[in-house]
């Protein structure tokens, strides 16, 4: 269930109270998650990421912010290039949100 998760990255972005959270976001922030395979409805793992992440960028564009995936420019953000996202079951996510300039 990716609503819980969802809810948070709402919270945390909030769009709809800009004028009071965008102030208390640095510039330049990373944001992970991990998922498993185990779901209640049995939607697919990479779907249920792709609409985080989905979120993610529509809240942080709203907020002026650009998404960058970790994964894939890993040696610019320190992550082994060899480290992979999905294992045994889990799917790992890191993003990036950059102020535009």
């Amino acid at each position: 269930m990716t609503g819980p998760m969802i809810e948070m990255i709402e919270s945390l972005l909030c769009t709809t109270c800009a004028s009071t959270a965008k102030p208390l976001l640095p510039p330049c922030f990373a944001i992970g998650f991990t998922l498993t395979k185990s779901e209640p409805t049995g939607r697919d793992l990479i779907d249920r990421v792709q609409d985080i992440t989905r979120v993610i960028m529509k809240e942080a564009t709203s907020l002026g912010y650009d998404m960058k995936h970790v994964g894939d420019d890993p040696v610019r953000y320190g992550v082994d290039p060899t480290l992979r996202r999905k294992h045994k079951g889990t799917c790992t996510t890191w993003v990036v949100l950059l102020e535009d300039c």
